[in-house]
């Protein structure tokens, strides 16, 4: 998934507080949640414990950004993804949209107009809708 560069807010950011945000998973019948374009693995059913994801640097062009923790400012845009989502998934897919955390000192890219951001560093914990 392509991050698009806001033009308000072209340059990375740098967290001066913890930023609560939302991220949104593909669950599996094992109950194992992965990102949802990229399909890495987060945690899996039995994990209680939050996870935290890094990335060093972001791949970063003119006007987007293809490598990046993808997370959402709203529980709206969160939902509004999966629906976006479910025209490319296989039947009976299903979603998980979870509590997160954009960790003070990250440096990510904000974009109002698709209440997105994109980060180095994402702490994930608490399902908030299965």
């Amino acid at each position: 998934m392509c991050f698009y560069i806001h033009p308000d807010y072209p340059e990375a950011i740098t967290a001066i507080d913890n930023i609560p945000c939302y991220k949104v998973f593909i669950k599996t019948s094992r109950g194992n949640y992965y990102s949802s374009y990229r399909k890495e693995k987060y945690f899996n059913k039995e994990s209680n414990s939050p996870v935290i994801k890094k990335v060093n640097d972001f791949k970063k062009n003119k006007q987007t950004i293809t490598k990046g923790i993808h997370s959402f400012t709203t529980l709206k845009a969160a939902f509004e993804s999966i629906e976006t989502l479910v025209f490319f998934a296989p039947p009976n897919q299903k979603f998980s949209i979870n509590k997160a955390m954009i960790p003070k000192g990250t440096q990510y890219f904000y974009n109002p107009q698709y209440q997105e951001f994109v980060s180095l560093k994402l702490k994930v914990w608490k399902v908030v809708k299965k």
